[in-house]
């Protein structure tokens, strides 16, 4: 099997990572990353050791040469890992060098991100998502990992096939607790119940996710974020009712004391995701002729104290 990953930050690099024994992985990169990754290979920090994976065991292409790009030709899936503010561009950027064949796998926050995909290439897209498990990019070029490593695949927005089935499979060889969804979209939207809680207020108020949600005003925020999203979810003709509401914030209450991808964004100083998370919320909310009070507001003040945070 061959596979590419797409945005090989913290969550891309320890799925490459961990592929790299049981399929031909391609890394598609540019910049900092690429330098590190040429020169270091992929290191992941795990609560139960430490792995490395040597850069010869990649073909790791830099997204920024045509002459590059053109090897994705015979691989079979794509993998899109990259931040959802950049799935659009990187999808224009990759369309002409991949074949018909190529199933094509967003592993994103979000529910976003599977249309703009199916739009660029033309072809259903494979849903994908974590479950109770983070990872962020090291400044050292390593990443850290907090969690059980537990995925689940489905073809967007419903069903499953032949693909989905062999993704999975591979997945399990390389130490997920991988499994197929019938129903991707709903499952996307339950993680962005959680994303969207999690997320927003960890960037404006930093703490880990476990401490901020012990803490009564912090957790006050949290839940209202949850109602919000649940009932925005609505635009896209996904219904999460109250019993799985509930189920979903004591997840987020057993959640492992970890940082979200966007908190270490703001530390960073880098663009955040908000128009793929709160923003995604804001507008459904909007379609739906509802406000979103609590998003909005928690949105709004990213916005000031991170000056770049939409770019």
């Amino acid at each position: 099997m061959k596979i590419a990953v797409v945005g090989v930050g913290g969550l891309g690099s320890l799925f490459a990572g961990r592929l790299c024994e049981h399929a031909d992985v391609t890394l598609v990169a540019r910049g900092k990353r690429l330098k590190q990754l040429r020169e270091q290979g992929i290191t992941v920090k795990l609560e139960q050791g430490c792995e490395h994976y040597a850069a010869d065991r990649f073909q790791i292409l830099d997204s920024e040469l045509d002459s590059e790009l053109s090897r994705l030709a015979g691989i079979d899936f794509l993998i899109f890992t990259c931040k959802t503010q950049q799935t659009g561009p990187l999808a224009q950027l990759l369309v002409k060098h991949v074949s018909a064949a190529c199933q094509i796998v967003s592993l994103q926050n979000g529910v976003d991100n599977e249309m703009v995909l199916a739009e660029a290439f033309n072809r259903p897209v494979i849903g994908a998502m974590t479950v109770r498990f983070g990872s962020h990019l090291n400044s050292d070029g390593s990443v850290g990992v907090v969690g059980e490593l537990i995925s689940r695949f489905g073809v967007y927005p419903t069903g499953i096939n032949a693909p989905v089935a062999q993704l999975v499979a591979v997945m399990e060889q390389a130490g997920f607790t991988a499994s197929q969804s019938e129903d991707i979209c709903l499952e996307s939207w339950k993680k962005m119940v959680i994303n969207c809680a999690c997320n927003p207020v960890s960037a404006l108020l930093p703490g880990d996710i476990q401490s901020l949600y012990q803490s009564e005003p912090t957790r006050w925020i949290m839940v209202n974020i949850m109602r919000e999203a649940a009932a925005a979810a609505a635009a896209d003709g996904v219904e999460i009712t109250p019993q799985q509401l509930n189920q979903l914030a004591d997840m987020l209450a057993n959640m492992p004391p970890l940082k979200s991808s966007m908190q270490v964004d703001a530390e960073r100083g880098t663009p955040l995701e908000l128009d793929g998370l709160t923003g995604a919320i804001m507008s459904r909310a909007a379609q739906l002729g509802q406000e979103a009070l609590v998003t909005a507001s928690i949105h709004h003040l990213l916005l000031a104290k991170y000056p770049n945070a939409a770019v």
